[in-house]
Formats: structure tokens, sequence, C-alpha cells
């Protein structure tokens, strides 16, 4: 296993805590053998203020410890494919502290191909007392953004429609100013993650360098813990997911936007 990353080989050698982070019907409908389930989706959270970090670090303390999420344990998140869902459990443990935590590269889909068993049986975790200990470099909430704007790179991961602001999905449309944008689907090819020198080059050629000060930016903090991932396996130093996104920065009223036809 490399970092964030497993392979089909990682799972079938056995001692980690698979966690299936589909929809509740993709599970029902066959998932690896012993996968607990977690709907993440279910898990939005638009709110970085101190309050609102807060409860968000006990919420999620709280449904890792249901799943039996130990430290001692290597969890590997697992999706359809590469995706979002299981970036977003990446991501989240990786934040609140735990030292080794990984996605199935290429999800379900890659299990299958592989020969993989597959089970309709649900499984449960055994209930842990897990501590989450977050760690402030990974995560940048709403007033870090505001306070730093001017140093900081932000990267847009959001499709090009709402990048642009012909999508509107909050209050307002349009983008942070300075935002550059890749499209966290770009991150991937058949699937898996790009090897990591396609990946360097890509970000490169966005304008986003090592050394930057790095903050994925979606709708609501999935597609950006997707591109995260793929910083981190970069090399990226400073990454820090804005988990509210812009289901936080598009509905308040004090923030800056760059809005459609590059009005503020």
């Amino acid at each position: 296993m490399t970092r964030y990353l497993a392979t089909v080989e990682d799972v079938k050698a056995g001692g980690a805590l698979v966690i299936d982070c589909r929809r509740l019907q993709s599970y029902e409908g066959g998932h690896i053998p012993g996968a607990v389930k977690l709907d993440i989706y279910e898990h939005h959270w638009p709110d970085t203020t101190p309050r609102g970090v807060k409860l968000f670090v006990w919420q999620m303390q709280e449904v890792m410890r249901r799943l039996g999420v130990t430290n001692s344990k290597r969890v590997i998140a697992v999706d359809e494919d590469s995706g979002m869902l299981a970036a977003r459990l990446v991501w989240t443990l990786d934040w609140l502290g735990h030292p080794d935590v990984a996605m199935l590269d290429g999800g379900m889909k890659a299990w299958v191909a592989a020969g993989g068993d597959v089970s309709k049986e649900s499984s449960a975790g055994k209930r842990s007392a897990w501590t989450a200990r977050p760690d402030a470099s990974k995560m940048i909430t709403v007033d870090g953004i505001k306070r730093g704007l001017k140093k900081l790179t932000v990267v847009d991961t959001r499709s090009p429609e709402e990048y642009a602001g012909t999508l509107v999905r909050a209050a307002r449309s349009g983008t942070i100013p300075g935002a550059i944008p890749v499209h966290y689907v770009d991150n991937l090819r058949g699937g898996k993650f790009k090897p990591v020198e396609e990946l360097r080059a890509m970000y490169a050629a966005a304008g986003v360098e090592a050394g930057d000060d790095v903050v994925p930016l979606c709708n609501g903090g999935y597609r950006s813990a997707h591109s995260y991932v793929a910083l981190r396996l970069c090399g990226f130093a400073k990454v820090r997911n804005y988990y509210a996104a812009w289901q936080e920065w598009g509905n308040r009223p004090d923030t800056p936007i760059l809005k459609p036809g590059g009005k503020r």
C-alpha cells in the first residue's frame, strides 16, 4: 500500500477495516465481504465557524466509533471506482488524525475485475473508543480563506459550468477570486488515479506549483477531498480541504466572489 491508495491485493491480505462509502443501494447490491457500510454522502456539513467545526468533529468521531475505527487498524475506503465518496472518508480520517487510511484504487470495479468475492450480507463494526485529533494543517475555514486569500492557491474542482457561474447551486454563483479550475474528474483515467508524474504535470500546467498553500474547493467537500488526495499523492505538503465548500462560501453575504464575466 502506498500513502492514500490501496490495491486489491492489499484488501485481500486482510487486517484492514474496509468501509464501503457508496450509497446504501449499491452496498446492498454487493460489496467486499466483511466491509462495513457508511453512506458518507449523508454527512454534509456547510459550516466552518468555530462552533461548526467543533460539532462536525464530534459527529464524525461518533460515526467512526460506530464503525469500529481504531488507530491500530488500517482503514481502506471503497467507492464504485476511485471516486469522491471514498476520497471524502480518506480526507476526513486524515484530518482527524488516523495514521493509516487509504482508498481502494479502482474501487469495487477493480475488485470485481480481479475476481474478488462479493457479498450481500451486511457487516457491523465493533464499536470503538476512537478519539479524533484534528490536524489544522489539513483543513481550512471560511475565515482562514478570507484572511489568507492573497497567499492561497485555490483549486476549483467543480465542473466548468459551476466555475463559470452558469450552473448555480447556492445563493450566489461564481468562484473564489483567483481560483484555478481543475475539474476533479481529470485526476482519473479508467476509474483509477493517473500516475503521479502525470498528475504533477497536469497541476503544474494549470499553475499549481510545489510549495503553494493549496485549498481545493467544490460544492460540498467531496470533489475537493478527491483533489486533496491527488495533490497529496503528488507530494504537495500544504493542502487544506475546505469541507464546507460553496455551500458555505456561496451562501454567505460576506465572502468575496468572482462572478460570471469576471465581475466581483
